[in-house]
This record gives structure tokens, sequence and C-alpha cells, in this order.
């Protein structure tokens, strides 16, 4: 079964290579539902119900490695439907499920532009929408609604305007159907958020010009995070978790006066340990991406503060960790004042070194958290660095442990779903280290989960795991921190 596994992700990297760029949109809608539907996760009481769904969406990293959008889109809704019901049997979405908004520019100069949007099937529904059925796009500009506009349903697509106010506000653009007893849930369609910005394309041009300048400048924290909050910009528009504020907006808008020497001496931002900094660290080889997340408060280990490398699957990126599976990993660091540390693609050379280089921080013990891909790659990290870890969690993973031996000297946490296709894998690997005498480690098997829905699962059985783990760290007393000379 584990041949045939790594067999069908080698079939899926194959497809990532031949997807065509134009399936972005399509893979946005995907990440899109699967947010909701991690966002949904906790409301039903009905652990049967939290079952089925997983079940469902099992094929999903299968799909979207393939590049089967359209199929991963009514897969995730069919998931979101079952905690819609009462009674959890299977069902099929209909029609208006399919429906979703987009808006094509998420800033505007309200001045001289309109917000122009469109609203549109993702994918062909089998059930077509009433002859009597209508459309109403709702909107409302800084929480005040406005007059709504009703429209057909659209066979395809069909565009339509909103005119707004010529100020600095919020726009947030929605609709419902007109001919069902309730309205289309919030769990398919999301509102649409446009940040309206006098003078707005004129500060894009600026912006844009800085972005430019600002890129050829040689690798730094300064360069990295500056381009990263010129990403969490354009991005922020289209958070549909959490509306952002005026003062976000506002401080955002400040990146065009950043003075770009000040960058290149890399003197911004300033390192200020215990407040909540997202930063883009630059690694040696300039290709890949981490962020990272610096904890608001230090929970009484001073400079010595604990750290937890996230690795997230194939198909996803550095962002999973601390923006998905509803923050629930990235809050908890924040809350007990750990480091969240989230690579793209695996580790880097000098990772630990280079971040405490900057903030000041001495970094004490590491814990590595993976999920699929990344599980199988902290797993290679371990038996190569035996002596860098302090605790493993492998969700969803397993791999070659050679005689299991060198896993002994760190507590383990491997958990799986019984529907996961590396569920007979993860079963051999764990039986094949105990056998070596591993007494620290913790197998959870989670019933009727499939492959997604693992690291939602297995949140708490993971975050006690942590909890403990660094609270016996901390009970050691002072200890000197162990070398840290690569993450490679």
């Amino acid at each position: 079964m584990e041949r045939i596994f790594r067999s069908l992700l080698c079939l899926s990297f194959v497809f990532i290579c031949i997807t065509p760029a134009a399936k972005g949109q399509h893979l946005e809608d995907v990440n899109r539902r699967l947010e909701i539907l991690e966002r949904i996760w906790e409301i039903p009481s009905n652990d049967l119900v939290r079952q089925k769904a997983s079940k469902s969406v099992d094929s999903l990293t299968f799909l979207m490695l393939t590049g089967q959008y359209s199929k991963a889109a009514q897969t995730i809704d069919a998931a979101i439907a079952e905690f819609q019901k009462n009674i959890p049997e299977k069902t099929t979405p209909t029609w208006s499920d399919s429906l979703d908004i987009k808006v094509s520019k998420s800033l505007i100069n309200p001045c001289t532009e309109t917000i122009q949007g469109t609203l549109r099937h993702t994918y062909r529904s089998n059930i077509t929408a009433p002859v009597t059925a209508r459309v109403r796009i709702r909107w409302t500009i800084d929480g005040k609604e406005m007059k709504s506009h009703m429209v057909a349903v659209p066979s395809d697509s069909i565009q339509f305007e909103l005119v707004s106010p010529p100020t600095l506000a919020i726009a947030q653009i929605w609709c419902e159907t007109m001919n069902e007893a309730k309205n289309i849930s919030l769990a398919n369609i999301d509102k649409k958020t446009v940040l309206m910005i006098p003078e707005g394309s004129h500060f894009n041009e600026k912006l844009l010009a800085k972005k430019n300048d600002i890129s050829l400048l040689p690798n730094s924290i300064s360069k990295s995070t500056w381009l990263h909050k010129f990403e969490e910009f354009n991005s922020l528009a289209a958070n549909e978790k959490k509306l952002p504020t005026h003062g976000e907006i506002q401080k955002l808008l400040g990146l065009v006066d950043v003075p770009v020497e000040k960058i290149k001496n890399g003197r911004w931002p300033e390192p200020t340990p215990g407040t909540d900094q997202v930063l883009a660290l630059p690694m040696p080889a300039g290709k890949k991406i981490v962020r990272v997340r610096l904890p608001t408060k230090e929970s009484g280990y001073s400079k010595n503060i604990p750290a937890v490398v996230a690795l997230h699957g194939a198909g996803d990126n550095e962002n999973k960790w601390i923006d998905g599976y509803n923050r629930l990993l990235s809050n908890h660091c924040q809350q007990r004042g750990w480091i969240l540390i989230c690579p793209r693609n695996g580790t880097e050379p000098d990772l630990l070194p280079l971040l405490a280089k900057w903030s000041g921080l001495s970094i004490k013990d590491v814990a590595m958290v993976g999920h699929s891909q990344g599980g199988s790659q902290s797993l290679a990290f371990c038996a190569k660095y035996p002596g860098e870890l302090r605790g493993l969690v492998a969700l969803g993973a397993s791999g070659r442990v050679g005689s299991g031996e060198i896993y002994r000297t760190i507590p383990f946490f491997v958990g799986v779903g019984t529907e996961d296709l590396s569920f007979k894998a993860c079963e051999s690997m764990v039986e094949q280290i105990r056998n070596q005498g591993h007494n620290k480690l913790s197998f959870h098997r989670y019933e009727n989960i499939g492959h997604a829905m693992t690291p939602l699962a297995s949140k708490k059985d993971v975050l006690g795991f942590l909890d403990e783990l660094f609270t016996s760290t901390k009970n050691e007393g002072a200890q000197e921190a162990r070398p840290r000379k690569s993450m490679n």
C-alpha cells in the first residue's frame, strides 16, 4: 500500500507540471471552499457528520494536484452539505452551491472607478435553477447596507456594476437567491471585499515602482519582509475571514513611504520580540520562502524560546499552517509564546541561526510538525539530524525509518485517519519503531477520517502533545541550548 501511495504522489507531481497556469483562478475557488469547510468543522456536535464529511473529501489531494478543480469544488460542496443537514446521509449540492461572485479589482480609486463584478457558476451542477429564480446582489459600505440589485440567474456568468462614494471605505458584496425558502449558504458564497482608496490608481503605480526598486536589492530580511507585506496588501481585500480596518489599510499604505536605503541596510522592520510579527526570511539559495510568526509574549522563557517548525503537504505552501486549519496551530503558538516557522517545500540550511541573529532570540528547543508530504520530510530530517529536535509530529505520513532506533531519543506523535491511503503504511511504521523499544511514541487513529481532514481531527491531541513537550522543557530549568547547525 505504501508503494501505491508513493506512486500516486509521483503521478500527482507529474500532473502539476502539466497543469496550465490558467487554472489558478479555479484553484483559488477550491482553496476558498476548503477554508470554509475547515471553519465549519467545529460547528456540529455530531462526530458522525464530521466523519462522513471527511470521507467525502479523502480524494481531494489527488484532485487538486492533478488539476481537477471543478471536481474538487463539487467534492468540498458535498462535504459542506453534510454539515447543513440534521440527518447525516448522502446529499447532492443544489444549483445555487455552484454560484460565486468575482470582482475585477480588490483595490479601486472610487473617484474614477466603479466596482465591477461577475456572478458565475464555478462548475456545472446536475440541478438547474427554477425558471422563477432570481439572484439579489447585496453590498455594504463600511457596514452600511446599500441599495441591492436584482439579476437573472446566469446560465454561465453575468456582469454587474456598483457605484460607491469617493472616500476611503471598505465595500463588501455578496448575493442571495430569491426563489428558495432560505438564502444561499455563506458556506458556499462568501462576501467579497473591495478597498476603496482615493487616488488608488496613482498609489498602485507608486507601490509597484517601489516593489521594482526593492526587488533589485540583495537578499535580506528587510527586503523579503517588505515584499511579503506587499503581497499582504494585495491579499487584504480578498480576506474573507476578517474584515480589514481603516487602520490596517493605512498601515499598509505606508509601505510606499519606507525608504529603499533603510531596507537596503537591513534596518526595516526593526526586530521587536514580544510583538505579533509575521516575517519573511530570505534563504541562502534565494528560492524558498519561509514565514515566521514571532510570539506576542515570552511566557516565562526569557530569550530562550521554543519553536515549532510546521511543514505543509504537497500542493500547499508556507501559508497553510499560519493561516489555514482555522489558525489553530498559529494561535496556539502565539498564546504560548512560541515561534512558528513555516517553510515552503521543506526546511532550509541555517534557518534557525538566521532567525536568531536577526531577532536576538535564542531558540532553546524545536518541535517539528508535518502533514502528508511535510510529515515525510519531518521524518527524514529527524533521521539526518536526530539531536536537533525536541519532539516530532507526523500526520497522515510515513517514511523509511530503518531499524527505527534513531527515533527512540525523542517523543514521537503519529496521527492518521482510518480512511487515509497511508493508514496501513503508518501502522507498519509505528510497529517497526515500537519493536525497537520506543517508549515515547504516541499513535492516534482517527476513525472514518480521511487524509485532508487529519490535521483538524487531531488538533486537540497535537496541541496537547506540544504543550506537554514544552512544559517538560521549561521545568527542566536553565539548560544550555542545543547548537543549531542547520535545518536542511
